[in-house]
């Protein structure tokens, strides 16, 4: 598993490089009305026929990293992403998030139902 703390930091890196000026938390980023976190992978068991009291880190889907997950600081995503240069600079940032191998899901602030799911890269030679 992917430690969060790195993911994060490697975040506001990518966004200081870019010209951004996140505000790093403890378990978040917050930038231009969004608020970035990480959410832990939940794999319930190893897949492919391997006994997971025997052999617990064996088996496609132990790989899978968690997700990014990018929310809006008021109640709608919507309003963050208006077609203005801020709601351009907002999707910029969620390109620059595009690189990892994690999904990236959008949230609204007041449920916690995904809006969107993008897919990360593959992990070469690990089971998704």
């Amino acid at each position: 598993m992917a430690n969060k703390q790195q993911i994060l930091d490697k975040i506001v890196r990518k966004l200081e490089l870019n010209g951004e000026a996140p505000v790093r938390g403890a378990a978040d980023i917050t930038v231009r009305g969004m608020v970035i976190s990480y959410e832990a992978a939940s794999i319930q068991s190893p897949m492919g026929g391997v006994d997971g009291d025997s052999n617990p880190f064996l088996g496609i889907g132990v790989a899978n990293p968690g997700r990014i997950k990018i929310v809006a600081n008021t109640d709608d995503m919507t309003t963050i992403f208006s077609n203005d240069a801020a709601g351009k600079a907002r999707l910029m940032i969620i390109g620059l998030l595009g690189d990892f191998a994690n999904d990236k899901v959008l949230r609204n602030n007041s449920d916690n139902a995904d809006l969107s799911v993008i897919r990360g890269h593959e992990l070469l030679g690990m089971g998704q």
